[in-house]
């Protein structure tokens, strides 16, 4: 008899999980809904850590609902650095970009200062129109910078003509326009530290019709930031940037603002940030969430 050696079998009394089930953290919700409610201090970051599996990054997916009751006008921002391409300053930016489109914040100048930053870091580089996924990822920038239909990236020098007209034509402040100007001299690292004030720059402007509109930032899985890694200046190095990127959220120059972050690990970045900081540790479910989150999922058998 001709047979696969293994096949899929189908059991009728298998679980059936529901992903959308969420069950308890109410003590959770109410401390997010409390903090985010009473944002006094200059900056406001939020840290609920736990083992993996706790339920950090479905807690996290549950908090801008609530932000949302609070401001009835808001700008959320999210990203996972589980995902390797989030790891640093330039690429969690444009991921914080990437998943505002359509939303009501125009990223002008951002997009200004990233076109540079990134002709200087690819330079050179090749590239195919229609079926290179490094294309496709930023067809944005290309467009911005008039280089798509070339195939190789031009340097920051080739491109600042056509960085200071666009800036003309979105009408960004001169300081803008004076800044992009000292780009070709500057470093990949220097650009690149100046991405955050862009970034802030855009959303002043998309603020200033709703001055009182909240902003929440969501960072989960900041673990992977630091995995295998013990030594604590090690692990203080690989977080700094995250830190350079709120620096620039201080409640006086732009209100409302909330970090919630999700990672196995409560933060610790010393004295300074220490006032900043609200952590809560997650813990496992006790008998009777367990028992009814097992009961929703179908598992009725007392022994289990």
């Amino acid at each position: 008899m001709i047979e696969p050696k293994f096949q899929f079998k189908k059991d009728s009394n298998s679980i059936i999980l529901n992903e959308d089930l969420f069950i308890d953290r109410h003590g959770e919700q109410t401390l997010f809904r409390d903090f985010a409610s009473h944002l006094s201090k200059d900056y406001n970051i939020i840290m609920f850590y736990g083992i993996g599996g706790v339920g950090k990054s479905r807690l996290l997916s549950r908090l801008q609902p609530i932000f949302t009751e609070i401001y009835s006008d808001y700008f959320s921002f999210h990203a996972d650095l589980e995902d390797v391409n989030n790891r640093t300053i330039g690429e969690l930016l444009l991921q914080f970009v990437e998943n505002q489109k359509g939303r009501g914040v125009k990223f002008d100048a951002f997009n200004l200062a990233y076109a540079s930053y990134f002709s200087k870091k690819y330079a050179g580089k090749k590239y195919g129109r229609t079926a290179d996924k490094f294309a496709r990822k930023y067809e944005t920038i290309f467009n911005l910078i008039g280089i798509f239909d070339n195939g190789c990236i031009g340097t920051a020098v080739d491109i600042v003509e056509h960085l200071l007209a666009y800036a003309r034509n979105k009408r960004l402040d001169k300081f803008i326009t004076e800044d992009v100007k000292t780009f070709p001299s500057l470093t990949i690292t220097e650009i690149e530290s100046r991405l955050p004030a862009y970034f802030l720059y855009d959303i002043q402007r998309a603020k200033a019709s709703a001055p009182e509109a909240g902003i929440l930032f969501t960072i989960d899985s900041f673990e992977a930031l630091n995995v295998s890694q013990s030594e604590s200046i090690h692990r203080w190095r690989n977080e700094a940037w995250v830190q350079d990127i709120i620096a620039n959220f201080h409640k006086d120059i732009i209100g409302n603002c909330v970090f919630a972050i999700t990672g196995r690990d409560r933060l610790d970045w010393g004295k300074d940030w220490e006032p900043y900081i609200t952590t809560h540790q997650l813990r496992d479910f006790n008998r009777y969430w367990s028992r009814e989150y097992l009961e929703e999922c179908r598992i009725k058998d007392e022994k289990i």
